[in-house]
C-alpha cells in the first residue's frame, strides 16, 4: 500500500504541459541478439532490459512525450548504431538500461560522464567522439539526480560520474545517463523479480518526464 502511495505521489509531481523543447526520449535496452548480456536464475539482461523499456516507452507515449527505443527486439547492434539513433535526433534524452547480478544487496547505480581526459579517436562522428557529450554533461547529471530522487531507497540508488570512456554513453551529443539495475536475484522469487521490474519502470518513466518538466525552466 506504502508503495502505491509512494508512486502516487511521484506521479502527481509531473502535470502536462506544452512542451517549450519537444525531447524525444531515446531508451537503449542493453545486449540483444547472439548477447545476452548478464545471466541469472532469473534473467537474461537482453531479455530484462527490453522489457522495462518498453515498459517505460509505453507509461511515457501515455504523458504524451515522444520516445523511440535503440531496438525494438530481440537483435544486436553495435554502440554506435545506438548511439546514432538518438544523435539523429535534433532534440533528446538519451537512457541506457542494463541489469546485472549483484554480489551482495540489490541495488541501482546510474551513470553519467564526467568530462573525459583528452583522446583523440578515429570515429565515424562529425566531431572527436569524447567532445560530443561535453555540452550536456550539467544536463546529464540534473537528470541522473532526478533518477536517484526517484528509485527506491531501499535500492541504495549511487550516482558515478565517470571520467571512463563508458561506451553506452560515449558519443551522445544530448543530456545522456546509464542505469544499471544489480539484484540479489539468489533467493528472489519470480514474482518478486517481475513486480520490480515494472514498479522500476513506472518510476523511471516519471522521473523521465520529472527531468523534461525541469529542463523547460533553465
Amino acid at each position: 500500500m506504502m508503495k502505491l502511495i509512494s508512486i502516487a505521489m511521484l506521479m502527481l509531481a509531473y502535470c502536462p504541459m506544452a512542451e517549450a523543447k519537444l525531447r524525444t526520449v531515446v531508451i537503449d535496452p542493453a545486449a540483444g541478439g547472439d548477447y545476452t548480456g548478464v545471466q541469472t536464475r532469473l534473467f537474461y539482461e537482453k531479455d530484462a532490459s527490453l522489457h522495462i523499456a518498453q515498459k517505460i516507452q509505453s507509461l511515457l507515449k501515455s504523458k504524451r512525450i515522444q520516445t523511440t527505443l535503440t531496438r525494438f527486439d530481440d537483435y544486436p547492434l553495435t554502440h554506435a548504431e545506438r548511439i546514432s539513433i538518438a544523435n539523429q535526433e535534433k532534440e533528446a534524452v538519451w537512457l541506457s538500461v542494463h541489469l546485472g547480478q549483484a554480489l551482495g544487496a540489490s541495488h541501482i547505480d546510474i551513470y553519467t560522464l564526467d568530462t573525459l581526459p583528452s583522446q583523440r579517436r578515429e570515429t565515424n562522428f562529425l566531431i572527436p567522439i569524447e567532445k560530443a557529450h561535453q555540452p550536456w554533461i550539467s544536463r546529464s547529471i540534473l537528470f541522473a539526480n532526478t533518477l536517484q530522487e526517484t528509485m527506491p531507497p531501499a535500492l541504495q540508488p549511487t550516482l558515478i560520474h565517470s571520467d571512463l570512456a563508458i561506451a553506452s554513453l560515449l558519443g551522445v551529443n544530448h543530456p545522456a545517463v546509464m542505469i544499471e539495475i544489480n539484484l540479489d536475484t539468489q533467493t528472489m522469487q519470480p514474482a518478486v523479480f517481475q513486480n520490480l521490474l515494472d514498479e522500476l519502470s513506472e518510476r523511471i518513466s516519471i522521473a523521465v518526464a520529472t527531468f523534461i518538466k525541469k529542463e523547460r525552466k533553465l
